[in-house]
């Protein structure tokens, strides 16, 4: 009953929310009407960017990524001068923000879903996010190649951790320090990640050096897709010289919200 409860209220106090952000509820209107799916429509939010997204998930996404701020509101507002990455960059929800908000930022996502790509790509122009950089790849446990599951219908929810998905793309990967080392990226202030599961490869088994070079995290968790689970991450990165907060989802047992930051930035940040 308590988490019923939590689920209302939740969704609830979002309605108001999407009601003060989004400027054309039109076009809104007209996604429920396209029985298609196949059009791409242009949300134009109030704070001046417009994104182009195919479904009511991408719409609610952009409420909680670039309405509520999840990943800043749960973590730390991030500073101009920054090097953000982004993991599960998807099809520009935080990256593209990001870069408009703090257009000195450097901003590198990493997307390996061709569709995602492309809309991706699109939003970054809509919004003139030239500090914006797109990876198509994804990031995993070691450089190489990883199955991309492509049962779910919805893109966002991609997994590369789903290894008994009898649908697949193979995609490109880079380690977490590869993918430093390449793009010469010697400090890292912000990492962004939201890799349906992946993140439990991509963090436990990344090198001591590449986890150093990263200051801050905040990811969404998501439990029960491998062996691991959200209190593997907590005592790992705790472990790893990081202080750790963690939130369950109100509405999804299995989701929560983690932020990590290194413990000589505690009397920084709070």
């Amino acid at each position: 009953m308590r988490f019923c409860l939590a689920g209302i209220i939740y969704y609830l106090r979002s309605i108001p929310t999407l009601f003060r952000g989004i400027r054309n509820w039109g076009e809104v209107l007209a996604m429920v009407l396209d029985k298609s799916g196949k059009k791409t429509h242009q949300i134009q939010l109030k704070d001046g960017s417009a994104f182009e997204v195919r479904t009511l998930m991408d719409v609610w996404i952009l409420k909680e990524t670039c309405l509520d701020r999840q990943y800043e509101t749960f973590g730390t507002d991030i500073q101009d001068g920054w090097t953000v990455m982004d993991i599960g960059g998807g099809w520009g929800d935080f990256s593209v923000s990001i870069g408009r908000k703090h257009p000195q930022n450097r901003v590198i996502a990493f997307e390996p879903y061709p569709p995602s790509i492309e809309l991706f790509e699109r939003n970054r122009i809509l919004n003139q996010t030239s500090n914006v950089e797109l990876v198509r790849k994804a990031v995993g446990a070691e450089s190489g190649n990883l199955r991309l599951s492509t049962k779910n219908k919805e893109a966002v929810q991609l997994s590369t951790a789903d290894t008994q998905a009898e649908t697949w793309l193979d995609v490109e990967s880079l380690s977490l320090g590869n993918a430093l080392k390449s793009l010469h990226i010697d400090h890292c202030d912000f990492l962004k990640m939201d890799c349906e599961g992946g993140e439990y490869d991509i963090l436990l088994l990344a090198s001591d050096d590449a986890l150093m070079s990263v200051d801050r995290i905040c990811m969404e968790t998501h439990d029960g897709v491998t062996k691991y689970n959200h209190t593997d991450l907590v005592r790992f990165l705790q472990a790893h010289g990081y202080q750790v907060r963690y939130a369950s989802n109100p509405v999804h047992s299995s989701l929560g919200m983690l932020y990590a930051f290194r413990n000589d930035r505690i009397n920084k940040e709070h």
